[in-house]
Formats: structure tokens, C-alpha cells, sequence
């Protein structure tokens, strides 16, 4: 009987009973908490299983819940997560069992459950002073701002960047790299004035609510009508039809970098009737023009795996080192236990989120 109890052991780690995850089983409906039925899979040479302890929701996930991103379904969403190993396969590796470590799944899914088998590429052993929850909150984030910033355009100590960041964790995690790391000068929108407040909390010199009409002129009385060497956007909405204007013209650096793919954007219609009916429209329009999709760089820190994968185990390697040495942190703006994760949905699709939203799996 005790060597049941230790295969058993070996096999869930200290979840009691049977591990649960989150399934989605049709678009545009609730997630379903359902135990794991299937025996674990026997790990891969270089492969680690993980006990999930914190796993990421972002408007990413919830958006492909509604079926922006097809997956086969079932299938289980999350995909930046932190935990303890719990089992190792025969590969080498310097990961061992009991260690703590955050991941990223390069699928983008598979992570609100409690046991992940992940290629140790995929897998960063925690700095002492980085907790499991912080971790979970930081990776993609900063580490998406950290590539852009040191690989895509390097950003200096005398730019001034405008980051977009509405209400999520993506445009928090951009501010606090630039002004933290970069000490770069940054000026930020917000969907909120409060949000606006705590994005200068942050590190941002000048932030203010998102305004189709007023953020022009607020952007360049900021920059004493110097414009900005570079713009950063974590949300993609027609706002970038504004502040694209504020990038120096002088300035051959200069560049408009987004946070999502270039597809999820919305151009406007090719043949619109008449002037009149576009000007009705263009209160709720929620396109971008093609001047400016031709001049944005989009960026995927997922992607950039494909391109180079030392670089990018390097960078989410800083990204943990940063935050070890004070100069970063994640911000949390919620965390919701596993049955909640409905909720937790809910709470962003609201955008009463000021930062990441976390769900607690292990209980």
C-alpha cells in the first residue's frame, strides 16, 4: 500500500485527489471546473511537471474564450504560470524536484489546471526573493517590454516614450520597465483618470485618460511640442489614429510598437458611401488607418521564441533578476481562487482590473 501511495504521490504531488483544471467546451461560454480523469502523461526526455501554485488570466485569454484564437475544444486556457517541480525526466537538467519556477507555454493554453508537463526551455527557475505569486504576474508582461525596449528599439535614458496601456497588466509592466530599467522618460494613457494616477505612481512623468480630442495636445504640452521618440501600445484602439502624430519627425528611431497581432486590428472600410455618413460614424469608430498599420511593429514575446530561443530564455531570465533586485514589480489587481475563474473573466471583460489577475490554483 505505501508504494501505491508514493506512485500516486509522484503522479499528483500533494493535490488531494484528483487534479481539476478549467475547460472551455464551447465559445462564449462559462469555463467548467472539471476534475482530470486522464493518468498523467509519462514526461519526455528534457520535460519537468510542474504543481501549479498561480496561473495568469489576461484580456488575451478572454478573448480567445470567445473564439478570437481557435483552439481545438476542448481545451484548457492560461498559459504563464508559476509552481513547484514535482517530477523530473531523465534529460539533464538543472532543475530538480521541489524547486520553484515559473513557466510559459508557447501554445498559449494548458495552464489553469494543477499539473503542467512543460520542456525545461520553457521553464525559469525563481530567484529566492521572486515569490510563486509575483512571478506568475510578471513574466510576459515585463519581459514583452524588455525585449521591445533592449532588442526591438533600444530605448535610452534621454526618450520620451508614450505608452498606451488601458487597463491592463501589459501597459503597467511597460511603464515600469522604461522608467525603472531604461530610466526613460514616459508619458502614459489610461482608460481611467485613477488608472491614469496610478500609472504615474509607476514611474510615468505625465499620464492621462485615453481622449480621441484632447490627448494631441496634451501629449505634446508635455513634451514642450517635441513629440515622443517612441510609442508603445499594450491596447490597440483607434487612439493610435491620434497620438501617431505626436512621434518626431526628425527622429529616424522612431517607431510605433504594439503588443498583439497585426490581424486583431480593425482598418476602416474600403468604401465608405459618403464623408458625411464616415464623420456620423466616427465617434464610435473603433478602426485604425492603414497609415497606421503600415507604420506598426508588432511584437509577441512567444513568437520571438521561434526566432531566437537563447535570447528569449535570457530575457525572461533579467525579467526575474530585475525584480530580485528591487527594480521591478509585479502588480496585482486580483486574485481569484480557481472556482472563481468565472468571475475572475468577468472582473477584466468589466476592465476593473488595474494590473494582472491571478487564479490561486492549488488550495
Amino acid at each position: 500500500m505505501a508504494g501505491v501511495f508514493r506512485m500516486v504521490q509522484r503522479a499528483f504531488g500533494t493535490v488531494v485527489g484528483a487534479p481539476r483544471a478549467a475547460f472551455l467546451r464551447n465559445y462564449g461560454q462559462p469555463l467548467q471546473i472539471e476534475a482530470v480523469t486522464t493518468p498523467p502523461s509519462i514526461l519526455l526526455p528534457d520535460q519537468v511537471r510542474i504543481q501549479v501554485q498561480y496561473c495568469s488570466l489576461n484580456s488575451h485569454d478572454v478573448k480567445h474564450l470567445e473564439g478570437s484564437d481557435r483552439h481545438t475544444l476542448p481545451y484548457v486556457p492560461g498559459y504563464e504560470f508559476s509552481g513547484e517541480v514535482i517530477e523530473t525526466s531523465n534529460g539533464d537538467s538543472d532543475l530538480s524536484v521541489g524547486q520553484r519556477v515559473v513557466g510559459v507555454i508557447p501554445k498559449r493554453c494548458g495552464a489553469l489546471t494543477s499539473q503542467v508537463a512543460l520542456n525545461i526551455s520553457d521553464v525559469w527557475p525563481l530567484p529566492s526573493e521572486v515569490s510563486t505569486r509575483e512571478a506568475a504576474a510578471l513574466v510576459c508582461g515585463h519581459s514583452t517590454a524588455l525585449l521591445a525596449f533592449s532588442e526591438i528599439r533600444q530605448l535610452d535614458d534621454d526618450d520620451v516614450i508614450l505608452i498606451i496601456a488601458g487597463a491592463g497588466g501589459f501597459g503597467l509592466a511597460a511603464v515600469d520597465i522604461a522608467a525603472s530599467v531604461f530610466k526613460a522618460k514616459v508619458i502614459a494613457l489610461a482608460d481611467t483618470e485613477g488608472k491614469a494616477g496610478l500609472l504615474r505612481d509607476r514611474g510615468a512623468f505625465a499620464a492621462f485618460k485615453s481622449d480621441l480630442k484632447s490627448n494631441y495636445k496634451e501629449i505634446m504640452s508635455a513634451t514642450g511640442n517635441k513629440g515622443v521618440n517612441l510609442i508603445y501600445d499594450a491596447v490597440g484602439g483607434p487612439i493610435l489614429n491620434t497620438v501617431v502624430k505626436c512621434l518626431k519627425v526628425d527622429d529616424d528611431d522612431g517607431m510605433l510598437l504594439g503588443t498583439y497581432r497585426r490581424e486583431d486590428l480593425t482598418e476602416p472600410e474600403q468604401n465608405s458611401p459618403t464623408k458625411e455618413e464616415d464623420d456620423k460614424k466616427s465617434k464610435s469608430d473603433s478602426s485604425i488607418s492603414k497609415e497606421v498599420i503600415d507604420k506598426l511593429k508588432t511584437i509577441s514575446l512567444t513568437d520571438y521564441k521561434n526566432e531566437d530561443q537563447d535570447k528569449y530564455y535570457s530575457i525572461i531570465e533579467q525579467t526575474l533578476q530585475f525584480c530580485e533586485d528591487g527594480l521591478i514589480t509585479a502588480h496585482v489587481s486580483q486574485t481569484f481562487n480557481l472556482d472563481q475563474v468565472n468571475d475572475a473573466i468577468e472582473y477584466i471583460k468589466g476592465k476593473m482590473c488595474t494590473g494582472k489577475v491571478l487564479i490561486k490554483i492549488d488550495e
